[in-house]
C-alpha cells in the first residue's frame, strides 16, 4: 500500500506555535516602578522593580516539513500596556535557535492595577495564554489627624492606603517607632513632654516609591489648676458682694456652690450677689473642670453681713444727746 503524506506536510508554511509560558505569572507596577518577573523556565528579575517591563520567552514548534514562518501577534492586553517580540515572525525550521522569541509588555502610566490574561498567536490558529499582574505603587488616601490628649492617657492615629503587598511603618518626631508596623497607632501613656510630638508613617509595597502621610500634630492638654481663690466678704444687706476665681487649663469650665451646694446659672468665673439678703450668707467655693481629669475645687470663702453700730451717752441733765435724727452708714460705729 503506497504511504499518504500527512495533511499537513502540505500546509508546512502555517506550521503554528506552541507558546508559551512555562510556569508563573508576572507582574508590573504602575506607575513609578515595576516588578518583572519571566513566564519562561527560567526566571528573570523576579520579584524585582525594574524599567516598566516584564519579559515572556514564547517557544514555536513546527508541524510537518517545510518552510515558511510563523507571524507572532498578541492579543486582550489591557489599556495602557504596550508589547514588542524580539523577533515578528519565527522561521519554521524546527531547531531549538530559531523557535524562540521573547515578548516585551511595557506599562505605561495609565495601566491600572488588577491581574488579567493575554493570548499570543501564530496563524493556523494556534495560541498560548499569559497571565500579567499589574501592581500599583503605594497611594495614601486618608491622611492621619492631629488630636490632643491628657497626661496618662493614650491617643490613636490612623491611615489607609491603596496598592500592592503594603507595609507600614509609623515616625515620631521622624524617628521609627519600633513595631508600629500596621495601618492605625495608639500611643503610649502619654506625658507634659509629648505636647507638639510630630507622627507620620511610611507605606511601602510591592513597587517604589514609599508613600509618606502628612504629619498629625498631638497637642497635650492640662487639668484645671487654681491660681487665685476667692476672698471672704462682709457685706451690707442690699448691697452687692462678688467672688471670683482665677484658673488654668484646657476647656474649663465654673459650678459655684453654697455651703457645698451648686448654684443654678453660676458658672462664670466670678459671682456676683446683688441685693445681698440675709439668706445669702453662708460659705461659697467653685469647682472647676476641663478636658482633663481632676477637677479642681476652690478653697471656701464666708458672706458676712455687716452691723451698724450706735452708742449714746447722757448728759449731765440726764438726756440722752444728740436729740433729733442722725445717719448711720451701714458698717460705721456712732458714739454720741
Amino acid at each position: 500500500m503506497s504511504s499518504q503524506s500527512h495533511p499537513l506536510s502540505k500546509r508546512s508554511f502555517r506550521t503554528l506555535l506552541a507558546i508559551l509560558i512555562a510556569t508563573g505569572s508576572i507582574s508590573l507596577c504602575a506607575p513609578n516602578a515595576w516588578a518583572a518577573r519571566s513566564v519562561s523556565s527560567v526566571a528573570v528579575g523576579a520579584g524585582s522593580c525594574a524599567a516598566g517591563k516584564s519579559t515572556y520567552v514564547v517557544s514555536v514548534s513546527s508541524i510537518g516539513s517545510g518552510s515558511g514562518s510563523a507571524t507572532l501577534n498578541v492579543s486582550g492586553l489591557p489599556a495602557g500596556i504596550t508589547s514588542s517580540f524580539s523577533r515578528s515572525s519565527i522561521p519554521l525550521t524546527g531547531s531549538a535557535a530559531a523557535d524562540t522569541a521573547t515578548l516585551t509588555l511595557t506599562m505605561g502610566s495609565t495601566a491600572a492595577a488588577g491581574t488579567s490574561s493575554f493570548t499570543v498567536s501564530g496563524g493556523a490558529g494556534t495560541a498560548g495564554s499569559g497571565s500579567l499582574t499589574v501592581n500599583a505603587a503605594p497611594t495614601i488616601t486618608l491622611q492621619p489627624q492631629s488630636t490632643s490628649g491628657c497626661p496618662g492617657s493614650t491617643v490613636s492615629f490612623s491611615t489607609t492606603a491603596s496598592g500592592s503587598g503594603l507595609a507600614y511603618q509609623w515616625r515620631k518626631n521622624t524617628v521609627n517607632i519600633a513595631g508600629a508596623t500596621a495601618g492605625s497607632y495608639t500611643t503610649p501613656t502619654l506625658v507634659a513632654g509629648d505636647n507638639g510630638a510630630s507622627f507620620d508613617v511610611i507605606v511601602t509595597g510591592s513597587c517604589t516609591k514609599p508613600a509618606t502621610t502628612s504629619a498629625a500634630t498631638l497637642t497635650m492638654n492640662s487639668a484645671p489648676a487654681i491660681s487665685a481663690h476667692p476672698a471672704s466678704q462682709v457685706a451690707c444687706l442690699g448691697s452687692t458682694a462678688t467672688f471670683s476665681v482665677t484658673a488654668t487649663g484646657t476647656g474649663i469650665a465654673y459650678q459655684w456652690l453654697k455651703n457645698s451646694v451648686a448654684i443654678g446659672g453660676a458658672t462664670a468665673s466670678t459671682l456676683t450677689i446683688t441685693p445681698v439678703a440675709l439668706g445669702d450668707v453662708g460659705n461659697y467655693s467653685v469647682a472647676i473642670t476641663g478636658a482633663c481629669s481632676p477637677a479642681a475645687t476652690s478653697n471656701s470663702a464666708s458672706l458676712a453681713l455687716a452691723t451698724r453700730s450706735i452708742t449714746a451717752s447722757a448728759g449731765s441733765n440726764g438726756a440722752i444727746s444728740p436729740v433729733g435724727a442722725t445717719s448711720v452708714n451701714c458698717g460705721d460705729n456712732r458714739t454720741f
